[in-house]
C-alpha cells in the first residue's frame, strides 16, 4: 500500500431512520472512547507519557466498536500528541496537547473490517454486534478499499472510502530543482521556478463563495433571531442553514482542489522536484484589525487549506512540497501610489491585480533561491529539511 497510490472518494449516504441511528450511536461510542482514552492519556502525563499501543491494550473490548476502530482512535490520538510536539518545540507554545472530551468522533474501520456483497458495504463493529451495512455505488464494488471513515457534513453522513489504486507512485526526480509557492487570498497561488517560468493562480471565485457563504449565513442568522429557540420555524432555518453550508463547502473544496492540481502538475512539467510553500498561517495573528477585516484574514489565511491539498498529491505527480515560515517584511517596495493615480475601477482594479502579482512572483522567486540554496551543496543533494 506505501509503494501505490491510494486515492480518497467521499461518499453521501442515503440512509433510512434506522441505519440514521445506527451512524449517531457509532460516533457517540467512537466519542466516548476517545474522551476516556484523552483523560488516560492526561493522567500520564506526569510520569510515562502513554503511546498508542499503550491505549489500544487498556481499552481494547470495552466499547460497542471493531477492536481495528479503537487502534484507529489511539493512533489519532498520538498522531495529534507527536504533531503538537513538533509545533511546541518550534517555538509555538500557545498550542495545547489533547485534553477535551468529545460527544462524537470519527469511526474508522480498516481492511479487516470490511466487506462488499452484492452492493452493499458491511463494516464490522466486533463480534457479536450487529454491524453497518450499507449501499455501495457500483463504481466502488470491485475497488481495493483500504480503508473506510464515517463522517458527519453539516447536514448528512458520508463514508470516506480510501482506494488502492494499485499503480507504483512514480520515483522523486534526483535533479536540484526548486519552485516557491506563495498563497494568497486574490490570487490562490502563485508558483515560479528557478529558470523563472512560473504560474499564477486566480481565487476570485473562491472569494465570490466566501462571500456569498458569508451573506447567506448573515440572512439566516437575521431571521433566526426572530424565531423562538426550539420552534419548528428555527429547526427549519438551522436545517437549510446547515445545507447552504456544506453545498459551499464542497465548491471551496473542489476549486482547491483543482488550483492544487494545476500546481503540481506545472512543477511536474518543469521538472520541478522540490516545492518551498509559504506558511501563511501566523499572518492573522496579531493586534485587532476589525470585524470584517479579521474575518477576511481567518477565512484565507489562518486555515488555508492549499498546503495539505498540496502535500496530498505529492507522491501521485513526484513532488515533495514542504512549508517555510513567511517573512515579516513585504515583499518589495511599492514605487509609487498606482491605485490613486487613476479614478477608473477598472484601471485600479487591474493595477491592484498586477502589483497583487509581482509582489507573489517576487516572494515565490525568493523563496524558491533561499530552498535551492540548502539543497546544493558542493555538488549533492543535502537538505535537511526535504529528505530524499
Amino acid at each position: 500500500m506505501s509503494g501505490t497510490t491510494c486515492v480518497v472518494r467521499l461518499v453521501p449516504l442515503a440512509v433510512n431512520r434506522d441505519q440514521a441511528k445506527q451512524c449517531e450511536t457509532l460516533r457517540q461510542e467512537a466519542g466516548r472512547c476517545w474522551s476516556d482514552m484523552v483523560a488516560a492519556h492526561v493522567a500520564s502525563r506526569s510520569g510515562q507519557w502513554l503511546s498508542a499501543n499503550d491505549l489500544m491494550h487498556e481499552f481494547k473490548g470495552d466499547y460497542a466498536l471493531h477492536s481495528q476502530s479503537i487502534q484507529a482512535l489511539a493512533q489519532k490520538l498520538e498522531a495529534n500528541v507527536q504533531g503538537t510536539r513538533e509545533r511546541r518545540s518550534n517555538g509555538d507554545m500557545d498550542i495545547e496537547y489533547p485534553y477535551r472530551p468529545k460527544e462524537h468522533q470519527t469511526v474508522t474501520w480498516k481492511d479487516q473490517g470490511i466487506r462488499v456483497r452484492e452492493g452493499w458495504i458491511i463494516l464490522s463493529n466486533g463480534r457479536g454486534r450487529e454491524p453497518l451495512v450499507l449501499f455501495l455505488p457500483e463504481e466502488y464494488r470491485f475497488a481495493d478499499i483500504r480503508k473506510a471513515e464515517l463522517l458527519w457534513r453539516a447536514d448528512h453522513f458520508e463514508l470516506a472510502l480510501t482506494l488502492d489504486t494499485g499503480v507504483s507512485n512514480p520515483p522523486l526526480l534526483r535533479r536540484v530543482m526548486t519552485a516557491g509557492v506563495d498563497l494568497g487570498e486574490v490570487n490562490i497561488a502563485a508558483v515560479v521556478a528557478e529558470h523563472g517560468q512560473g504560474v499564477v493562480i486566480n481565487g476570485r471565485y473562491l472569494r465570490s463563495v466566501k462571500r456569498l457563504r458569508n451573506k447567506r449565513h448573515s440572512a439566516y442568522a437575521k431571521k433566526m433571531k426572530k424565531c423562538s429557540p426550539g420552534s419548528r420555524r428555527m429547526r427549519c432555518l438551522l436545517r437549510r442553514k446547515a445545507q447552504a453550508s456544506a453545498r459551499f463547502e464542497r465548491q471551496a473544496r473542489d476549486i482547491l482542489h483543482k488550483a492544487s492540481r494545476q500546481v503540481v502538475q506545472f512543477a511536474q512539467a518543469q521538472g520541478v522536484a522540490h516545492l518551498a510553500v509559504g506558511d501563511v498561517r501566523e499572518v492573522a495573528a496579531g493586534p485587532h484589525k476589525g470585524r470584517h477585516q479579521n474575518q477576511r484574514l481567518s477565512q484565507s489565511y489562518r486555515r488555508h487549506p492549499h498546503p495539505s491539498r498540496l502535500k496530498s498529491k505529492e507522491k501521485i505527480y513526484a513532488v515533495n512540497a514542504k512549508t517555510r515560515e513567511v517573512s515579516k517584511d513585504p515583499a518589495r517596495k511599492p514605487k509609487g501610489n498606482g491605485f490613486a493615480q487613476s479614478k477608473n475601477r477598472f484601471w485600479r482594479v487591474r493595477f491592484a491585480d498586477i502589483g497583487t502579482r509581482l509582489d507573489h512572483q517576487h516572494a515565490a522567486r525568493s523563496r524558491a533561491r533561499r530552498a535551492h540554496s540548502q539543497y546544493e551543496t558542493q555538488g549533492q543533494t543535502v537538505d535537511p529539511y526535504f529528505p530524499g
